[in-house]
């Protein structure tokens, strides 16, 4: 299985970049660092000026990439859920039952993996930051527009895959998109609580327990 990710490439909205950085080895580069900066010292305190630094190149080079820190910051949250959503698809297609899909892909979400053509450390990266600021991302004013010019378009595929899995075993339930983000959005935030706040995330220590916490969350038959 590992195999077939190899080959696969994840589409990300051209609406985050100016130019694509997959078309460069700078712009390959400036994501892959962008990820280790952001997972090691947060968004808050990292800017374009660091960025160059560590790329050996110019605040003006990083400026024809991204037009801001907030848009590198989506891309690399794209390619999180843009993979995750491919996991979900590849670790539930042989599985007939409803609520075997589901199971599946509450545990898939409750353990991320980065395959494909990373290397190792870019993507324990890319999970970090998703862990430490996927959740907050999209929670700002400019929402709307980010969804209508497709900034978010990974992170709403996923939303609607696993809605499509919840409708599937509960066909008459009426808040699968909600159930489907607060799960996405919750197996982020308590991996985040149990690395930094034990306190918060209680009995929940570590991934199997999240997995049957996640579980618990699905409407009763």
């Amino acid at each position: 299985m590992e195999s077939l990710t190899f080959n696969v490439e994840i589409h990300l909205p051209h609406s985050l970049y100016l130019k694509n950085p997959k078309d460069s080895l700078l712009g390959k580069r400036l994501v892959e660092e962008s990820a280790a900066l952001i997972a090691e010292q947060g968004i808050e305190s990292f800017n374009f000026k660091r960025l160059s630094l560590v790329c050996a190149c110019t605040e003006a080079t990083v400026y024809r990439y991204f037009e801001n820190k907030h848009k590198i910051l989506l891309y690399i949250l794209n390619i999180y859920w843009g993979w995750q959503e491919y996991r979900l698809v590849l670790h539930t297609q042989n599985l007939s039952k409803s609520s075997e899909k589901l199971k599946k892909a509450l545990e898939v979400l409750a353990h991320p993996e980065i395959p494909g053509n990373y290397s190792k450390i870019f993507g324990e990266h890319i999970i970090k930051t998703a862990i430490y600021e996927g959740v907050k991302i999209h929670l700002n004013r400019e929402i709307k527009s980010e969804i209508k010019d497709g900034s978010l378009a990974c992170y709403l595929r996923l939303v609607q895959r696993l809605g499509k899995f919840i409708n599937e075993k509960e066909p008459n339930y009426d808040y699968s998109e909600a159930l489907a983000s607060t799960i996405i959005d919750n197996a982020l935030q308590l991996q985040f609580y149990m690395q930094n706040s034990p306190e918060i995330s209680g009995k929940i220590k570590n991934i199997n327990v999240l997995k049957s916490f996640l579980k618990t969350l699905l409407p009763a038959s």
